[in-house]
């Protein structure tokens, strides 16, 4: 049985079990984003709509293929119609009731051609929607890997104010004595005091912001409240690599798929512009007709009959509405590709900004680690001195924040530099994020 060390925080005299284990880490990286894709009702959303597609890309090629009819008509007059030919016996000519049934099989052949482009249309609806699947699918993969990051980065911080609250109350119970031995005066004892108040209080407030990005990953993932939540610490980043803006560039217009789909939308429109065109040919068809009367018949009329035979009609005039048709596809193609052009834009300085902020954040690292080391050195000294009553107590707290703050700093910039990688794997069209 796995043992796990269950974090419990000291706020102003109370104690918080917190509900997010710190041990092993039974959720990982790979699988908090496994978990918050099968949890995430958008991404069901687009799957359902691209099964939808499908069918409706499947029905349209059937489009293309004969189209078969029936029809029953049952008519009842009032009386039979006879009539009396040279003075013979009345003949009738039409029955009280008729009854008839036709089958007619058709095939489309001037719109034919439309009916295959519709198809087409459909068939890249298909792989847009397709795309659009692949974006959802990637979008919550980084924002799960952005939440699961700044959550190891507070929960880092937090043990840093704990160490700083325990090191406050430390300080402060030497001050005591310090004061009882007359080494220090009252006004430095409450300095210590209002360094640990102020320690307390960020540490409210980191407390506070962790609470939020757990909650949001427990949402996620899908993990209910009284599951534990387990991660492993955050990683100390060991090295920058930034990639050249040209060569990232050239990736992202590759394989961002948001430009994909922005092409296709070029394809989608110019299609629309051949369907208003082809809107005013005359449409002809194929047909063959069957048709069988029951019980009586009219006179003159048989009983069966076939017929075979070419329809053609066309519309001459409309008013010039579908002209006017022609032109809104014809400015749809042109505002489609127009969309391309201001995608790629878009995605060059997504690109660009990616790298500058990632480059940025490696520079601001290094001096972090250096900040570090020297406020770590600092603060060494200064109570070293605070200990043999050689000091201000203002040093000291100076030295302690300072020390404080370069380790949060730290860990902030290290969690700055994972999600910043994540935004430039999203700019260079990724579909999984990794660390």
């Amino acid at each position: 049985m796995r043992i796990m060390q269950v974090g419990v925080l000291v706020l102003s005299g109370i104690f918080f079990v917190s509900p997010f284990v710190r041990g092993e880490g039974d959720l990982s990286f790979e699988k908090a984003i496994e978990l918050a894709k099968k949890n995430a009702p958008a991404l069901k959303k687009q799957i359902h709509g691209y099964e939808a597609q499908h069918a409706r890309t499947v029905a349209s090629w059937l489009d293309a293929g004969p189209r078969g009819n029936i029809t029953y008509n049952f008519l009842r007059y009032q009386a039979p119609q006879f009539t009396a030919i040279g003075g013979g016996p009345p003949l009738e000519i039409r029955p009280q009731n008729i009854q008839t049934a036709t089958a007619t099989l058709t095939q489309p052949i001037t719109p034919l051609y439309a009916i295959y482009k519709n198809a087409k249309l459909e068939g890249l609806k298909k792989e847009v929607q397709q795309q659009t699947v692949d974006i959802t699918d990637a979008e919550i993969g980084f924002a799960t890997a952005e939440l699961y990051v700044r959550a190891q980065q507070f929960w880092a911080l937090m043990e840093l104010s704990q160490a700083r609250i325990r090191s406050g109350e430390a300080q402060q119970k030497e001050g005591e004595a310090l004061l009882r031995a007359e080494k220090i005066d009252e006004g430095d004892a409450a300095k210590l005091g209002l360094a640990l108040s102020e320690a307390k209080s960020q540490a409210a407030t980191v407390k506070a912001q962790w609470e939020i990005l757990t909650a949001g990953l427990r949402q996620a993932v899908g993990y209910e409240d009284g599951v534990s939540l387990s991660l492993p610490p955050l990683k100390p980043v060991a090295r920058v690599e930034v990639p050249e803006p040209k060569k990232a560039i050239e990736q992202a217009l590759g394989t961002r798929l948001q430009l994909q789909q922005a092409r296709k939308g070029i394809e989608i429109a110019e299609i629309g512009t051949l369907f208003a065109g082809a809107s005013i040919l005359p449409q002809m068809n194929v047909f063959a007709r069957w048709n069988q009367s029951y019980g009586a018949v009219p006179f003159g009329q048989e009983k069966f009959t076939k017929a075979y035979g070419v329809s053609v009609s066309w519309d001459l005039w409309d008013n010039g509405s579908r002209i006017f048709s022609i032109r809104e596809a014809g400015e749809k193609a042109m505002q489609a590709q127009y969309d391309v052009e201001e995608l790629e834009k878009q995605i060059r300085l997504q690109v660009i900004e990616a790298c500058a902020h990632l480059q940025a954040f490696a520079e601001k690292l290094a001096l972090a680690e250096g900040s570090v080391t020297q406020a770590k050195k600092s603060y060494e000294i200064e109570q070293s001195r605070f200990r043999a009553g050689s000091n201000r107590i203002s040093d000291l707290v100076l030295a302690e924040g300072a020390e404080a703050m370069a380790q949060s700093n730290r860990v902030s910039t290290q969690a700055d530099i994972y999600a910043q990688r994540f935004a430039l794997q999203k700019a260079q069209g990724l579909l999984v994020p990794t660390l």
